[in-house]
């Protein structure tokens, strides 16, 4: 069974925060000011699976679906996001990549968003 995470959720905005500084709050600590809409709001307190990094098999069929719907071919095609550049960083002690970057978009499984499964942040973020 893996780890159970605590993570925070904004209650004005929805971000989503399961970065170690925000972990080490007391539980039930209350009123915290958000990093995304810096109100002084409550966050909820959730627990989930630890998130996940992406195979190089994942990460080959990501690259493809990229090309085939969003790369910089498909100008004229209708809710492309025309990625021209695919940055990735992969993690030699678990063989797996833990984050992309698709142009300005960054996919990264650390910190904050240790709590996320890189393939379908980013397969989310493709279809939105």
């Amino acid at each position: 069974m893996s780890e159970q995470i605590r993570y925070l959720k904004c209650t004005n905005c929805g971000y989503e925060d399961s970065s170690i500084l925000t972990m080490s709050l007391p539980i039930g600590s209350g009123i915290l000011k958000c990093y995304n809409c810096k109100k002084e709001v409550k966050f909820d307190e959730l627990y989930c699976e630890q998130g996940r990094g992406m195979t190089f098999k994942e990460y080959a069929e990501l690259l493809k679906y990229i090309v085939d719907n969003h790369g910089w071919r498909n100008l004229l095609k209708e809710g492309s996001k025309h990625i021209k550049y695919i940055r990735n960083s992969f993690d030699t002690r678990t063989n797996l990549i833990f984050s992309v970057q698709l142009d300005k978009e960054d996919f990264t499984i650390v910190n904050q968003n240790r709590h996320r499964n890189l393939k379908d942040w980013i397969y989310e973020y493709l279809k939105s």
